[in-house]
């Protein structure tokens, strides 16, 4: 573009001098403005059409920039919710495993437990089972073993969500870190007093030839629970 412009300012001082040979000799052409233009209009459309280019090149370079600005502000928008709603599961989580209650009479008194200790006291009541029942029966008559058990459910589903979801290592860690220590704090130690009584594990009653104690479906939602844990790690 330099040499362009140098060209085309020295050009009419060029062409109107006398030349050494007369074939490109126009400083006796009689239309001299008509011949400098002629010759320099040709360089100087190629320098427009070139300055065009440039110009058309940085708008597209500029509308890529933008471009990728709005995704990258897209992305973050979609992480930060993905997070936001990440993080009010977990808190749904551990103020389910808080608000878990359980409650007993015993003469006049009544006895009041939630969280790791509701959940403790809960499978020592029923850690020798019923008589005659199926799963289903037992359940049907204990509503809180359902509640345990969708509970350890969504537990486990939302360690699965954590690491599906495309987010940062770190952020995945410290998801995890958190159920984590919700298990080994609130669920871990009431369910390992307990596993001596699993129903798959004891003997067959001689009475009703059935086994009693409390129902596989609360270890085995436990079992995922900390196998998931592990397996991120």
């Amino acid at each position: 573009l330099w040499i362009g412009i140098i060209f085309c300012l020295i050009s009419p001082f060029i062409f109107t001098q006398p030349f050494f040979i007369s074939l490109f000799n126009y400083s006796t052409t009689g239309q001299i403005g008509d011949t400098i233009g002629g010759i320099t209009s040709p360089i100087t459309n190629i320098l427009g059409a070139i300055l065009v280019f440039f110009a058309l090149k940085a708008q597209i370079d500029a509308n890529n920039l933008i471009q990728e600005q709005f995704d990258d502000q897209k992305a973050d928008e979609i992480n930060r919710k993905k997070l936001l709603y990440i993080t009010e599961l977990v808190n749904i989580i551990r103020s389910d495993i808080q608000e878990f209650t359980f409650s007993y009479k015993d003469g006049n008194y009544k006895f009041n437990y939630n969280s790791s200790d509701a959940i403790y006291q809960f499978l020592k009541s029923i850690r020798n089972g019923e008589h005659e029942l199926s799963y289903e029966e037992f359940a049907k008559q204990n509503p809180k073993i359902n509640e345990l058990v969708n509970l350890f459910q969504i537990f486990h589903k939302q360690i699965d969500l954590i690491k599906r979801e495309d987010i940062s290592n770190f952020d995945q860690q410290f998801f995890i870190s958190i159920l984590e220590y919700q298990y080994k704090s609130k669920i871990k130690q009431p369910i390992d007093s307990y596993r001596e009584h699993k129903r798959s594990e004891q003997r067959t009653c001689p009475s009703c030839n059935k086994k009693h104690g409390i129902p596989d479906e609360i270890f085995d939602e436990v079992d995922k629970i900390e196998l998931k844990l592990k397996s991120n790690f």
